[in-house]
């Protein structure tokens, strides 16, 4: 890697870069226009020594947080996850010109940029140290406001659902198909998979799928090399290919943490990601609101530990489809407008 040419790049030329690449992948216009937003504002908040550092870490995403919890404290886990994808194909792009030869003229323009900066430094003014002036109690009352206000969004958020019914669900699955940022991040998937291939006996081959996932949803707490040796020793493909449920599991304990619910996720999107037809997507949002309905429409009862056992999690699945009349709809179109039902459910 080169890093010294991208000190000539302008953030108008990465973006040219950024854009020339998704345009070469197929993304909507749509999708090209509001990833370069987001990649725009990541090169706003941040200077181009925090973003090399950004891209160039072992997580990009991860390193990346810091700053959007900074400068867009409010932001949806949604929109969150549509930063990490521009941030993913920004990094793609800046890694592609960090690939790149000096040639002689990049050579004379960099001894040019040292000049340059060099006079403008020597020129600038010593500046004082700018200390804040901060009233006595003004911190804490400001911490105190945040509370009121969250406490008071809580407050507003306890909203309920209608029983579900087929007209509700085909309106949900038309608008999640028609959803440009949904439509990227699964893009990226995709893309990951083709590339990559099905199988997964190749601890690189199955780290660019892992990677691909760790983009898209943010990271599990593992090193993502270790997640992908873990997966090729469960020697899953044959299963995965059958659409076996046991796959989740297996994948599940072999990562062997406290955290499970979060790794049983993980293995769930590793499956869907290989079968979404066999593997309906599972989170704290289908959960959610699979729990409402138990507790608020009559539907089955089930233990919360059942939604933890992938079997039978899908045969709960199926028992909500017979129970509201949603036979038109796949198990994978279910647990969709469940995962947008919980969203609601949490004031998402």
């Amino acid at each position: 890697m080169n890093r010294e040419i991208l000190r000539l790049m302008t953030d108008d030329d990465i973006l040219e870069g950024m854009k020339i690449s998704m345009n070469a992948d197929g993304f909507r216009e749509k999708t090209v226009n509001e990833l370069l937003g987001g990649a725009r504002k990541l090169l706003d908040v941040c200077t181009r020594e925090e973003l090399l550092r950004t891209v160039f870490a072992e997580d990009p995403e991860k390193a990346i947080r810091p700053f959007i919890d900074h400068f867009f404290p409010y932001m949806s886990f949604n929109k969150i996850g549509w930063y990490g994808v521009a941030l993913r194909i920004l990094g793609d792009c800046i890694r592609e010109i960090a690939s790149h030869d000096l040639n002689e003229d990049d050579i004379k323009a960099l001894a040019e940029l040292d000049v340059r900066e060099s006079e403008k430094a020597s020129a600038a003014p010593e500046k004082a140290p700018v200390v804040p002036i901060v009233a006595p109690g003004a911190a804490r009352k400001k911490e105190t406001d945040k509370r009121d206000t969250i406490a008071g969004k809580k407050a507003a958020r306890k909203l309920s659902l209608p029983v579900p019914n087929a007209r509700d669900a085909a309106n949900v699955i038309k608008a999640i198909r028609n959803d440009e940022q949904i439509a990227a991040k699964r893009a990226v998937i995709e893309r990951a998979v083709s590339e990559a291939g099905k199988e997964n006996t190749d601890v690189a081959v199955v780290f660019r799928k892992v990677n691909a996932l760790v983009s898209v949803y943010g990271p599990v707490g593992i090193n993502r090399e270790e997640i992908a040796r873990q997966i090729v020793s469960c020697n899953i493909d044959k299963a995965l290919a059958n659409g076996d449920e046991n796959v989740v599991k297996i994948l599940t304990d072999s990562l062997h943490d406290k955290r499970q619910k979060k790794f049983y996720i993980f293995a769930v999107r590793y499956c869907m990601m290989h079968d979404p037809e066999h593997y309906p997507l599972y989170n704290a949002g289908t959960a959610r609101a699979l729990k409402y309905c138990r507790d608020n429409h009559g539907f089955y009862n089930f233990a919360n530990d059942e939604l933890l056992d992938y079997g039978k999690y899908k045969k709960i699945l199926a028992l909500f489809r017979k129970k509201y009349s949603l036979n038109d709809f796949s198990l994978r179109e279910i647990s969709w407008v469940l995962a947008d039902s919980g969203e609601l459910l949490a004031g998402k």
